[in-house]
């Protein structure tokens, strides 16, 4: 594996980070979790490891706010449930999608259940028109999420790097999305926070570096460019990522077939 991708996979953390509690919100969590909570083998993944904070109701009626990344999404008899990594309690717990009340973004917004569930887990795509999220999910997968990574590597994320991503999804989509892709300010809101959430691991980031192989030509051109704008977006070169960017360049062929 090129030298870059193996500079992004050992930067990135096993464990996605917890999301930052925001101010004037602290965890809440019962003396006991509700037996229904018990981590069960769910297996339907969407993009990457999503961090957020949640209020949600038990069986019992008791409210909890927990930082959670959910990693998967699974519809049971018994309704929708999330396959989560609670922070609070340091272990997996299944949530009930029904009993989630609303989320918390890190500045305070408390942001509808019904509307996140369906701009960020719902996994129904339609084919003959995405929208920028969708189209970011289903065709752009591997690229965001390392892209992410990389912005991630020296343990911040500067706005600018944030954004680099974000032109990249939207110059992929107005490029290769069914019909065209038009962005309205809507879609641009939900690309950025979308991307905001992201949180990759180790093991997702290495089964991404393999899928890069499938890109054409004008694509892989597209993804260094946009790797090289991460990179340089907070205005402070390091050392390390002098001779990263020069392995880019040297190396720009690597994502070939």
């Amino acid at each position: 594996m090129p030298r870059i991708l193996q500079r992004i996979i050992a930067a990135t953390p096993e464990l996605a980070p917890p999301p930052r509690m925001p101010k004037g919100f602290v965890a809440i969590v019962p003396a006991v979790d509700d037996p229904a909570e018990d981590a069960l083998p769910l297996g339907t993944s969407f993009l990457e490891d999503v961090a957020c904070i949640i209020e949600y109701r038990s069986t019992d009626g008791d409210i909890s706010r927990r930082r959670i990344s959910i990693k998967s999404v699974e519809r049971a008899r018994t309704g929708t449930l999330l396959g989560c990594y609670c922070y609070e309690r340091r272990a997996a717990r299944t949530f009930r999608a029904d009993r989630v009340k609303c989320v918390i973004s890190d500045d305070g917004e408390i942001i509808e259940w019904a509307d996140f569930f369906r701009e960020v887990l719902s996994e129904q795509v339609d084919n003959a028109c995405q929208e920028p999220v969708s189209f970011l999910r289903f065709q752009l997968r591997s690229q965001v999420a390392l892209l992410v990574a990389a912005a991630r590597c020296d343990r911040e994320y500067h706005p600018t790097e944030h954004d680099a991503i974000v032109d990249y999804v939207l110059e992929r989509y107005e490029i290769d999305a069914l019909g065209g892709g038009q962005c309205t300010e809507d879609d641009v809101a939900s690309v950025q926070r979308f991307i905001g959430l992201m949180a990759p691991t180790q093991q997702t980031v290495r089964s991404h570096c393999r899928s890069l192989r499938s890109l054409s030509d004008a694509q892989r051109q597209i993804f260094a460019r946009a790797l090289r704008s991460v990179i340089t977006a907070d205005g402070v070169i390091a050392p390390d990522e002098t001779t990263f960017l020069m392995e880019l360049h040297n190396e720009l062929q690597l994502f070939a077939k």
